[in-house]
């Protein structure tokens, strides 16, 4: 076993009542729970103990004080020895003020917030809306390029027909032209 240690008691003794009340600045002693001096004598003897004797860990005394007020303190904040805070009436009104104008500072930036929110809600809802629309409008230019490469292809298509039968005609013409050219030369002949 190392270092010190406490067990319960048998039994627990109570501080008188006239020690736990507080009647203003009286000193207060905590009950504390520890191990006796012939207990802690007894265990040491016994060899039980290793290294440094026990001592007994006592916890220090705490002054309560009453609250005080009326003099334009806080109540509850004892000004002797506390190191805490020291207000006054104003000062406190001070302090007051500054937490409404904060707190009313905040309620803008919040009323802010909401408006930026709502503004960003509809420019996603337009971006939403734009998207749809470039997308309709890609779909119907991609189906124009459909339109498009058909109607390209039966151009094409009728150009070669054009061309064919133009060459067609042109050698049928070339054929009548002989043979009127012929029918011609043989009258003028005879």
């Amino acid at each position: 076993m190392s270092g010190l240690e406490t067990r319960r008691p048998k039994r627990v003794r109570r501080a008188p009542s006239h020690l736990l009340r507080n009647d203003g600045g009286k000193r207060v002693a905590k009950t504390v729970i520890h191990n006796t001096r012939s207990y802690l004598k007894q265990h040491d003897l016994q060899g039980q103990h290793k290294g440094k004797p026990r001592t007994l860990k006592r916890i220090p005394t705490v002054s309560v004080h009453s609250l005080q007020g009326g003099s334009g303190r806080m109540a509850g904040i004892n000004s002797n020895d506390d190191g805490g805070p020291h207000l006054t009436v104003s000062e406190l009104e001070q302090v007051q003020q500054c937490c409404v104008k904060s707190s009313a500072a905040l309620q803008q930036y919040v009323e802010q917030g909401e408006q930026f929110r709502s503004t960003i809600q509809v420019l996603q809802e337009a971006l939403h809306a734009n998207i749809s629309q470039f997308a309709a409008l890609k779909l119907e230019a991609h189906r124009s390029s459909g339109e498009l490469e058909a109607v390209k292809k039966e151009n094409e298509r009728v150009t070669a027909d054009l061309n064919q039968m133009k060459a067609g005609n042109t050698s049928r013409i070339n054929g009548i032209m002989k043979t009127v050219g012929g029918f011609f030369v043989r009258s003028r002949n005879n």
